[in-house]
Formats: structure tokens, sequence, C-alpha cells
């Protein structure tokens, strides 16, 4: 499966205009593609996540379009919220959009997104596990650099799209990848999380796994932790 050109219109009000039904859509078929529209942990789904994000760009959006808002703060400011919104939506296509095997040919023509070739070999269910390193660049940053058990770094499997990461904040020692609630996805060693001010001192635990580019998902590491610099 690959992707031949940017999907995202460039213009602007293109791009305003093609983005106004994709959140309804995703969350009409939510179910049916076992999308999580509620949060199981402390912060937002990422659904929920991603909704904030494109309210924060429409508000900015008129903003900074309109001819008696518009001004150079309200313009850079609508600038900003498009990046975010736009990295925002690529980030959740990729963990639960572009490979779920339940969303169909048609589910993604409706959203205006491509659709992708299938004639590929299968690539095969990884079997091997994410050998993780921890680095802290910065404070409230966690960077997590990852790359194939017993291969140089940020070499990943053959036929592996991606990582998929897992953490929660607990005082107490974590023994089940069931109790990691928040979910993250990478393609490009390293992954980062970046936490607010009063989240830094509090101890994560991180679990990976990788993901081929059929969005089949091989075995967790072990369960590993850190302090939040």
């Amino acid at each position: 499966m690959t992707q031949n050109k940017d999907f995202m219109p460039r213009r602007e009000a293109d791009f305003y205009t093609w983005q106004k039904p994709l959140l309804p859509y995703i969350q009409s078929h939510a179910d049916a593609w076992n999308i999580p529209l509620q949060s199981t942990g402390p912060g937002p789904s990422a659904f929920a996540a991603l909704a904030i994000l494109r309210n924060d760009y429409e508000s900015k959006y008129l903003l900074g379009t309109d001819p008696s808002t518009r001004t150079a703060a309200t313009v850079t400011a609508k600038n900003e919220s498009t990046r975010d919104y736009q990295e925002g939506i690529r980030k959740f296509l990729k963990e639960y959009i572009t490979f779920n095997s339940a969303v169909t040919d048609e589910d993604r023509r409706n959203m205006g997104l491509p659709v992708y070739k299938t004639d590929r070999s299968p690539a095969p269910v990884p079997v091997t596990v994410p050998e993780c390193e921890i680095v802290m660049p910065t404070p409230g940053v966690v960077e997590i650099h990852y790359h194939d058990a017993g291969a140089s770094a940020r070499k990943k499997p053959e036929g592996v799209h991606g990582i998929e990461l897992k953490w929660v904040f607990s005082d107490t020692v974590v023994t089940s990848w069931a109790e990691l609630a928040n979910s993250e996805f990478d393609t490009h060693s390293p992954l980062r999380l970046v936490f607010d001010g009063d989240q830094r001192g509090r101890r994560i635990w991180i679990a990976a796994r990788w993901e081929n580019t059929r969005g089949d998902k091989g075995p967790w590491s072990e369960i590993f932790d850190a302090i939040v610099p």
C-alpha cells in the first residue's frame, strides 16, 4: 500500500471544505471500525483529541480569513492551528483508518481519502519485538529510539510499517499490557512524547510492538518505565 500524492487539499478554502465531513463520518462509523470514542485513561481519546484540534482550527480559520477580524495575529494563529490540525489528522488516520480492514474503498472515497492499491504480496506478520532506548533531550520530552532486535539503529523488520507504543502514568508497577491506556503510532525512530509541566517527575510505563504494512501486529515488548524529566 503506497500513497502517491498528498490527499489534503493545498488551498486553505478547499481544505476547510474537505475536512468538514471527515470527523462526523468517522464518528458515525466508529463502532463498525472499532474506533474508541471515549477515553479509557486520564486524557481524551484519540478521536476526542482530534475533535479539539478541529474546533480550534475552525474558529481560528474563520477569524483569520474574515476581513473584519483578519490581522497579523489572527492569521498567525490560523496558520499554526491549521498545521497542528493537519498533523493530528495524519496521525489519527495512520493509527485507525489507513490499515483498518473494516474501512471500505467506498468509505475512503466518501471521506476524500485515497484508495490504495492492493496488488502487493502480503507482508509477513511481525515475530520480533522492538528494542527501545529512552532518551530525554529536554524537560518534559521523552524520546523512544527503536529498532529491530539485533539490528542497527532505526532499522525495522522487513514488511513493517511502524511501531505501536502504549503507555500510562502509574506510581505502582504495571504488569499487564491491558493497563497501558494511551496509544501512539510512529513510522520513523524516534517517537517523541511531550508532556506538560505538571506531568514532569511522574513515572511512565511503556511497551511497544511492530505493525506491518497490512495492519497486522507483532508481540509486545516487555513493559519498561522511566521518569518524565
